[in-house]
């Protein structure tokens, strides 16, 4: 799963909503109630659900004009043309539809490096022929930021881009630990584990009948960031 706080998680909540349908009011969501603003138009308040669910920082964008001036602000936002990366906050303007102006915001799932983009978006409608920005639905969109031989209308405006985490937290320190207690060493807190050559004892006979048999002894010399710390494991033959 991806990191709390990281796009991929961002994006992976946004697709786990898609199909959602508004009601049983107009405008009715648990993505308004999240913002204290339901059964207004909710695509912004879906934004800000998804970041909410997912640990990703974002500013309130209920109001689609007051987020990207935000994102502006906070010198985070990225104007179309330009190319989106996956995670951003897009905001649209749709040409013809009576509002000259940002009315719509989305989250960019990937960039087609075609002009074009894949968006998970709330409140638009699943067909070219619904309002986009106030279809009722959560639905993935393939929409233009740029002249694209696809012939998708350019709609973007621009994006705000978020500070996320990583999307994977790869401890290599973890992995050398975890081979050498597999070898038989005991590490203590994070490092890396260095095993030496096995050494053969033999310890001395005692004048008993009794005879204690050789040992195989290896040494582990454990680097903990801090402290050395050499660990020795015994076998008997």
């Amino acid at each position: 799963m991806p990191a709390k706080g990281s796009a991929g998680l961002f994006i992976q909540i946004a697709k786990s909503q898609i199909g959602v349908i508004e009601g049983p009011r107009d405008n009715e969501t648990k993505y308004g109630a999240y913002t204290k603003s339901n059964f207004q138009p909710w695509c912004g308040s879906f934004v800000n659900w998804c970041a909410n669910q997912a640990g990703v920082k974002i500013p309130n964008t209920v109001y689609t004009p007051g987020g990207a001036a935000a994102f502006t602000s906070a010198k985070k936002w990225v104007p179309a043309p330009q190319a989106p990366k996956p995670g951003d906050v897009v905001y649209f303007d749709f040409p013809g539809d009576g509002v000259d102006r940002i009315s719509h915001v989305g989250i960019v799932v990937k960039d087609n490096g075609d002009g074009t983009c894949v968006t998970v978006e709330g409140n638009t409608a699943s067909d070219a022929k619904g309002n986009q920005r106030n279809g009722g639905e959560v639905c993935q969109k393939v929409r233009g930021y740029a002249k694209n031989t696809k012939k998708i209308q350019v709609s973007i405006v621009g994006f705000g881009r978020p500070t996320f985490v990583p999307d994977e937290y790869v401890n290599p320190v973890g992995k050398q630990l975890a081979g050498a207690l597999a070898a038989g060493a005991i590490a203590i807190g994070g490092g890396q584990a260095i095993a030496d050559k096995p050494v053969d004892t033999k310890p001395p006979v005692t004048n008993t009948t009794e005879v204690t048999p050789p040992v195989d002894t290896t040494t582990a010399t454990i680097y903990t960031g801090c402290q050395v710390v050499t660990l020795q494991t015994k076998a008997s033959k």
